[in-house]
């Protein structure tokens, strides 16, 4: 009886250490993350960025970083941004989960922005042949819309034993084209002068792009 007990016990132990090594592989190897983008505070168009990692399995995993655009600051003119940008990537890591050890991944990610941005201008009002009724100085909103597309090289690198914490770091090359337009224009009114904008040679032009950034990641689950 006691050599049953002992062998039974044995077995189960052998049992419950082979499901945890396989629950610890299989949380190894899929997982969901939370990031952040060390430098959104300092772009030219700042914010905050909160994103989400999704392990597939230990070959893919998909990105997707959305950014709460608020200031920039680099503006002396108190025209402060408000927008929304987003970037998304599917990634192929080149080698095998190894604990511990970091991973090199190449990723397509696609990149939109909206940005709105209230300016003041001049406008005259009625006008016929360049000839208005009256002017004045008026408030109306820039809109700047970007989309974009770039390949990736990176590497993420753990912080911790148990890899709850890392550092991805990785520079690509890309494409993106920016589009400006006014909106909310006094009515029957226009620019006494054509407005200028940021970039205005980039305008409606596919331009080249090397994105490069560091994230933090922290895993939830």
């Amino acid at each position: 009886m006691i050599r049953l007990f002992l062998l039974i016990l044995v077995f189960n132990n052998g049992i419950i250490t082979n499901c945890f090594s396989q629950k610890q592989e299989r949380n190894s190897l899929r997982s969901i993350s939370l990031r952040t983008n060390l430098f959104s505070f300092v772009e030219l168009d700042a914010g905050i960025m909160v994103g989400v990692k999704y392990q597939i399995n230990e070959r893919f995993a998909a990105t997707i970083d959305p950014m709460f655009i608020f200031y920039n600051p680099y503006d002396s003119h108190d025209q402060q941004p408000l927008g929304i940008k987003i970037r998304s990537d599917i990634r192929y890591y080149f080698d095998k989960y190894k604990a511990g050890h970091d991973r090199f991944f190449i990723a397509p990610e696609l990149h939109l922005k909206y940005v709105s941005t209230k300016k003041i201008d001049d406008f005259g009002f009625n006008c016929i042949s360049g000839q208005c009724s009256y002017y004045m100085n008026a408030q109306y909103r820039e809109v700047k819309s970007e989309a974009g597309g770039s390949v990736k090289l990176g590497t993420e690198i753990p912080l911790d034993k148990k890899e709850t914490w890392s550092l991805e770091i990785y520079a690509g090359f890309g494409v993106k084209v920016i589009h400006y337009s006014e909106k909310d224009i006094p009515f029957r009114s226009s620019f006494v002068s054509t407005p200028t904008h940021q970039f205005p040679l980039l305008e409606d032009t596919p331009v080249p792009i090397l994105p490069g950034f560091a994230k933090l990641s922290f895993r939830i689950w």
